[in-house]
């Protein structure tokens, strides 16, 4: 490594020499005698509240850049379109309709013209495809879950085609979600090539409840075919028959809770790079997970009456951990040959690790604090179906006659003080805070108390504007969830947060609380800076030199008092307009820092996606008890050799208080090794960490051409280790055009020249840090 690595300075940033970072200083939360007695909003049998919402001219969703305040976010298949839920007919193009109608596109703009469409319990007889645009949730009641059946006669191959059936465009298909749903081929013979679902699609989306029934030896169906893409999880899928569960070729997969029953395989991981596996379960299957060449962790599976556990080949690494296989056959199978027949695996690596070189079948033990995994697997948890939650349970924080809330979007307006009082009015309710779709601007702190639980009608957006985020020298958070101390629960799902205008002291989203496993949560949420109609950040931002475009100082940030559980969340610096916004021009944005972890008490990150932050996408300073599976990375594409600015410009001062580096293991001009940093590991203990997906693609000046990628690797080093933790233990670290996987304080030789493999480096199991 070319003059890379200043020792000396490393070995003298110790534990000890660090500052203490940002001290939070609200004072703690005192709770109402109705907000701890509550254990949950009222219910009632059978009543989903959703359908029932008042939607009168004042209270619905609305899109304020759409241009026609005609517009409707909300529909009803059945009620506004005619579907027919007795099972017969042909109700495709009345789904159609619903998802396109208004003159909306297939592809995009993704935050212009969302559509939130309820779909009534029955069965729905579909004999054509249906194609989800962007923007899009199709969603049916948790109670009653409706299904979608291919009838006999149908045409053509595919269900259910997400991200516009394109496969070229999945890398930009942002924001679908399918909740609360069945997909039924069984109509279809078994021997004719079918699929229930399409899925090519890449951040912002996700499934949720979601069932598959196909034809039980049904050897050609395939539930889901994740096409090239950029997503990050799919999660709570039940499949059973066909031939193949899921075929896989997305770069990089979080796959949460998978169950298959009787299908010939599970898994198939066709191609992409890296797919985490958390807690599947193989039942009467054929074989469990299959792969060939790309890189497999799996977590926490049951196994029961099947055959391998998986089956890999062509140079594909693999990491088993805490599998349970009840059945004689063996555990793993590596280019036809048995190499583990154990009935229960601890942690088993095939693969590169650093140390100990290649292993061909290594086991190891791998304790877990059981503040992370409490009966020995890690937490999991899906979001709140809210099933049972009756209309009367549920506040609509656009129809509180004291409180009144636009969400217009407009910077003269502030829903900030208005928002606050409702939320807080949840909270001593014991109701559940409902946000129709808006663009809710802020000017100040909207504070999420203990007992809150907030649901986004397709991505609500909470937008923060005005003077108090702009100094960088006194960050403050847009959103800040509890105070330092304060404990209870805070559940947050299918929202958005972002920044309307250049906010250089905005810390996006800020969580102090904490609670039990599961009480502090995010679920199928944004974190976004620029790139979209809402925000003059994407106007204004595209000049090479950033100097005057600090966009946001911080993400999302984990405190030292938090303890949360975030599953699917994206923070994503735009690299491009979404919006065919007016003037938009290039995205050339620098946000300071993506994800800042400080928690102790326990932190499950359980598909997180940081994107293109100026500093680091993820920072992990002195966290304990970490639990990270799947961190899909991208770098910010204007650093690097022939970039204007050279790190830590323009974030000159360094910030201490919230873990910013000093690159002092750089020579000063060297521009490809002061670059972002992906992951970066300051001491700390506990930390379980699977499934890096780290990637560099440009630098230098930012022109917007995807064809130019950077000659040869783009920086020096992609993950970083300071000040020596206690416990890290990393698996299956893959990264693209990057030098070395890993720079740490014990100089250790990780370059992607001796670790090569994946798309571009792999350390199947980095253990230097190990107890």
């Amino acid at each position: 490594m070319k003059g890379v690595l200043k020792l000396a300075s490393l070995l003298a940033a110790t534990v000890a020499a660090l500052p203490a970072v940002n001290p939070v200083k609200e004072s703690s939360t005192i709770l109402s005698p109705r907000q701890a007695a509550c254990n949950g909003p009222a219910t009632e049998d059978g009543k989903f509240f959703y359908p029932d919402m008042d939607r009168g001219e004042s209270a619905r969703g609305k899109a304020p850049f759409q241009g026609d305040d005609g517009y409707a976010i909300y529909k009803n298949v059945v009620n506004d379109f005619g579907a027919v839920s007795d099972g017969t007919g042909d109700q495709s193009q009345a789904f159609q309709n619903a998802i396109l109608d208004q003159g909306r596109q297939d592809h995009g703009p993704i935050f212009k013209q969302p559509r939130s469409i309820f779909i009534p319990g029955g069965t729905y007889q579909l004999q054509n495809p249906i194609y989800v645009a962007l923007d899009t949730i199709l969603f049916g009641d948790p109670n009653n879950p409706p299904v979608l059946k291919a009838g006999p006669g149908f045409t053509g191959d595919t269900l259910v085609s997400a991200g516009s059936g394109d496969s070229s465009q999945s890398t930009t298909a942002f924001n679908i979600g399918l909740k609360n749903l069945v997909l039924d081929t069984t109509a279809i013979a078994g021997d004719q090539q079918f699929k229930a679902l399409f899925w090519g699609i890449a951040q912002g989306c996700f499934t949720e409840n979601l069932k598959i029934n196909m034809p039980t030896g049904g050897s050609q169906h395939v539930g889901i075919d994740i096409a090239s893409g950029s997503t990050i999880s799919v999660a709570d899928v039940s499949i059973t028959g066909g031939g193949t569960g899921i075929t896989n070729n997305n770069q990089q997969v979080m796959f949460k809770n998978l169950k298959c029953s009787q299908s010939t395989t599970c898994y198939n991981g066709a191609g992409g790079y890296i797919a985490v596996l958390q807690s599947p379960v193989f039942d009467s299957c054929g074989t469990g997970a299959r792969t060939s060449g790309q890189q497999v962790v799996i977590i926490d599976a049951t196994s029961t009456n099947s055959g391998e556990v998986i089956n890999g080949s062509g140079g594909a690494q693999i990491v088993l951990e805490n599998i349970s296989h009840d059945s004689t056959n063996p555990v793993a199978i590596m280019d036809g040959n048995p190499v583990l027949s154990q009935a229960h695996t601890n942690t088993w690596v095939w693969g590169q690790a650093v140390p100990g070189g290649y292993q061909t079948g290594t086991e190891t033990s791998n304790p877990r604090p059981t503040s992370i995994a409490p009966d020995g697997k890690y937490y999991i948890e899906a979001a709140p179906s809210y099933a049972n939650i009756p209309a009367s349970s549920v506040i609509n924080v656009k129809a509180v006659a004291d409180h009144p809330v636009l969400g217009d979007g407009s910077k003269d307006t502030d829903d900030g003080p208005a928002l606050n009082a409702i939320l807080q009015q949840a909270a001593d309710e014991c109701k559940v805070a409902y946000f129709p779709f808006g663009v809710y601007n802020v000017k100040d702190t909207v504070v999420v108390p203990p007992n809150s639980r907030i649901i986004g009608e397709g991505w609500a957006t909470i937008i923060g504007s005005g003077d108090n985020f702009k100094d960088a020298s006194n960050p403050r958070p847009i959103v800040r969830v509890g105070d330092e101390g304060s404990s209870g629960v805070a559940h947050i799902q299918d929202m958005r947060f972002t920044v309307g205008e250049v906010l250089p002291g905005a810390i996006i989203v800020q969580i102090n609380m904490a609670g039990a496993p599961g009480d502090v949560a995010i679920w199928n949420s944004e974190i976004t800076i620029g790139g979209d109609a809402a925000s003059s950040v994407t106007t204004q931002c595209n000049q090479q030199d950033t100097t005057e475009c600090k966009a946001a100082f911080l993400g999302l940030h984990l405190s030292a008092s938090s303890s949360a559980y975030i599953d699917n969340v994206w923070v994503w610096t735009a690299d491009h307009d979404v919006d065919s916004t007016p003037d938009a021009g290039l995205q050339i944005i620098s946000t300071g820092r993506g994800v800042l972890v400080e928690a102790t008490k326990g932190t499950w990150l359980v598909g997180i996606g940081s994107e293109h932050h100026w500093l680091y996408n993820l920072n992990y300073v002195r966290a304990e008890n970490v639990y990270s599976a799947l961190q899909q990375t991208e770098s910010p594409y204007m650093q690097g050799a022939g970039a204007v600015l050279t790190l830590p410009a323009p974030w000159d001062e360094v910030n201490a208080d919230y873990g910013d580096l000093d690159w002092s293991w750089c020579d000063g001009g060297d521009q490809r090794c002061r670059t972002n940093v992906a992951q970066n590991f300051e001491g700390g203990k506990d930390l379980f960490v699977y499934g890096g997906a780290n990637w560099a693609f440009f630098d230098g000046e930012w022109n917007g051409d995807y064809g130019a990628s950077c000659d040869g690797n783009c920086q020096t080093n992609m993950n970083r280790v300071g000040a020596d933790p206690t416990n890290l233990q990393a698996y299956s670290m893959n990264v693209k055009s990057a030098d070395n996987v890993f720079l740490d304080s014990k100089n250790t030789d990780t370059s992607t020249q001796t670790y090569g493999g994946s798309w571009g480096g792999i350390i199947d199991a980095y253990r230097v840090f190990s107890a």
